[in-house]
């Protein structure tokens, strides 16, 4: 078959070659900046990174002297100089809790937070659509009326398809909502309530996959007795939910879930904290189809002590998975972490990250796309102060190198986020720390020189191409490099058909009648990430706004047709074209005369094969709605005469 590549599908990841275990290099990171303005305090900062590092977009809260604002800053390289901070929400009422995503290259970002109305607190959000540089003004997305707390966000590579999640009080308990946008955050569908109304819910978490169409959500709720930690998936963008499932047992309380979520949707891993009548521990869960099914919780920490704040990562392909928390060694409390290298089916033992003798607090975790960079930071006190720290392993979260401490000692920094390129190279951490007077969101970043160096190993091209072998010049070729993973064309790439024309995949050549995935039946998804093995070329599956209709008289060439003189007939007089806009879908009909008509034969309809064993439609009926929004642009129809 030629050159292939490797998809981060389970099925088609066997054959890679995992290198061997090895003591991972101590990191160095930049000296910390400042990005809020000294005068005043700064917290809550949130992170996101463009899949090559080269953008990066810091929010976080900060009062003015009279209310918490949510403001921003971006990076477009690589986070070495910033812009100026921006003002996203506005004056006269507190503004707190920023969440942000970004698409894949950048392009696309949403920050969400929470803010007061001067009666409630509403969700809000702003989008970009230039890579952070203007940001559109803020939309309400919960109703007023009664307070929404604790937004979350997840986005699609492309950015096309975004999800917003919150909990609201609806007069009697506190729901999970959710709203989503398909059009990039310009515009946003009703909420939905995902929790029960009967019980409270709180604190949602959402992941989605690389095309957006799987995604998450999950929580945890009363259910009369416990809280027990539940979720629900979506199999279409977010327009619909399956049927709330529990994931905790139901005989003790289990609190903060988090979820994450394979490129192609089908691994998912939900942790959560949960009592076990003495201690809280650590727990996760995972499905490996999509959330339809889960596997039996397995616990993570060791009973005896309490742990808590778990938070999961995992690669593009869902192989490789880590979870970390903070557990009390009965005299402080320690960050660990435990990996799991057979998606999710297995987990490791328990490694210690931070060391004994002082607090340490609040870990995050960050993986590149194929898993073998990860970092894990967190807060420590040192005795007099809480610093920043980090860990980071090269070989698939085996071994880790030796604790970096990114902030500057002498005063408290907390509360440390993290972000990474898919390759590993690109790392930011940001935090806040007093500077004295004021709380200062600051953040540090490090260039791997492991992952750099990796990188030149080995080079490959990946072109992409029109059906008819014309290459798309604006986007191919690429160079990419072998063993990394690389996100495809998202669905606005400049490789059109037509004006108007989106990306609805891409397929590579496979044998006849083939259904693997990247076969013109199961093509790959815009904007999903495959690991280079080798050269590759990809033709684009189009979706083109005008559909065309192929009518066939389906009537043998040496039998006799009389010509019905329809518009756009064939020269051989058997077949004519009709064009149809999408948006004209269900208003248009199908056609009550063919191309031409057997003697002695009336038209009584049409159908999809010309044997009459596909689907019929009557003459005059309305074009199925759902053509409007597959992604065939070209059908061909059958004359069925009596």
């Amino acid at each position: 078959m030629g050159a292939f590549i490797t998809v981060v599908l389970a099925a088609l990841v066997t054959g890679i070659a995992v290198a061997p275990a090895s003591v991972t290099a101590d990191p160095a990171w930049s000296s910390a900046v400042d990005l809020s303005a000294a005068g005043q305090s700064a917290y809550g900062p949130q992170v996101a990174m463009s899949t090559d590092g080269r953008y990066q977009t810091i929010t976080w809260q900060r009062s003015n002297g009279s209310n918490y604002i949510i403001q921003a800053r971006t990076s477009s390289d690589y986070g070495a100089t910033w812009s100026t901070a921006v003002d996203l929400s506005g004056t006269g009422a507190n503004a707190t809790e920023p969440q942000v995503a970004m698409s894949s290259d950048g392009r696309y970002q949403t920050i969400t937070w929470q803010r007061s109305n001067g009666s409630n607190d509403i969700i809000q959000a702003s989008t970009s659509s230039d890579y952070g540089a203007t940001w559109a003004t803020a939309v309400d997305l919960s109703a007023t009326g009664a307070n929404a707390l604790y937004p979350q966000i997840a986005m699609s590579s492309d950015g096309r398809y975004q999800t917003i999640t919150w909990y609201r009080y609806n007069g009697s308990k506190d729901i999970v909502q959710s709203r989503t946008s398909s059009n990039y955050g310009a515009s946003w569908a009703t909420a939905l309530d995902q929790s029960a109304t009967l019980q409270d819910a709180y604190e949602p978490q959402v992941a989605v996959s690389s095309d957006g169409q799987y995604q998450t959500i999950t929580w945890y709720r009363y259910n009369g007795s416990k809280d027990i930690v539940q979720s629900r998936t979506s199999s279409n963008y977010g327009a619909s939910w399956a049927t709330a499932l529990d994931q905790s047992a139901t005989l003790q309380h289990a609190y903060e879930p988090q979820v994450a979520v394979s490129s192609d949707g089908r691994y998912q891993t939900i942790t959560w904290k949960r009592s076990n009548g003495s201690n809280t521990i650590i727990q996760s869960r995972t499905s490996s189809d999509y959330g339809t099914t889960w596997s039996t919780a397995t616990d993570l920490s060791v009973t005896g002590q309490n742990a808590d704040i778990p938070r999961v990562a995992m690669s593009s392909d869902g192989r490789y998975q880590t979870i970390t928390w903070r557990r009390s060694n009965g005299s402080n409390t320690i960050i660990q972490a435990s990996t799991s290298s057979d998606y999710g089916t297995t987990w490791g033992a328990a490694a210690d990250l931070s060391d004994t003798g002082q607090t340490a607090r609040n870990p995050q975790v960050a993986m590149s796309s194929d898993g073998r960079y990860q970092t894990i930071t967190w807060y420590r006190s040192n005795g007099s102060n809480y610093i920043i720290q980090a860990r980071t392993s090269s070989d698939y979260g085996t071994t880790w190198s030796t604790a970096a401490e990114p902030s500057a000692t002498g005063q408290n920094a907390l509360d440390p986020q993290i972000a990474m390129s898919s390759d590993g190279r690109y790392q930011t951490i940001t935090w806040y720390r007093s500077n004295g007077t004021n709380t200062i969101v600051q953040a540090s970043t490090w260039a791997n020189p492991a992952a750099e160096t990796s990188s030149t190993t080995a080079r490959a091209t990946f072109r992409f191409v029109l059906a008819d072998g014309t290459e798309c010049t604006v986007i191919s070729p690429q160079v990419v490099i072998v063993g990394t993973m690389v996100t495809l064309p998202t669905a606005d790439a400049n490789c059109r058909t037509m004006p108007g024309s989106t990306v609805a995949g891409w397929t590579i050549p496979t044998p006849p009648g083939s259904t693997e995935y990247g076969s013109p039946t199961t093509p790959f998804g815009p904007g999903l990430s495959v690991r280079v093995v080798d050269s590759q070329t990809f033709t684009l599956v189009p979706f083109e706004p005008i559909l065309t209709f192929v009518y066939d008289a389906n009537v043998a060439a040496a039998d006799s047709c009389t010509s019905n003189n329809v518009e756009n007939t064939t020269a051989t007089g058997r077949r004519n074209h009709v064009w149809v806009p999408r948006h004209d879908v269900t208003i248009a009909r199908f056609p009550t005369r063919a191309a031409c008509t057997p003697p002695g034969h009336t038209l009584t309809g049409w159908n999809t094969r010309g044997d009459g064993t596909g689907t019929s439609y009557r003459l005059d009926e309305t074009l199925p709605s759902t053509w409007a929004t597959d992604s065939v642009n070209e059908r061909t129809l059958f004359a069925v005469w009596k």
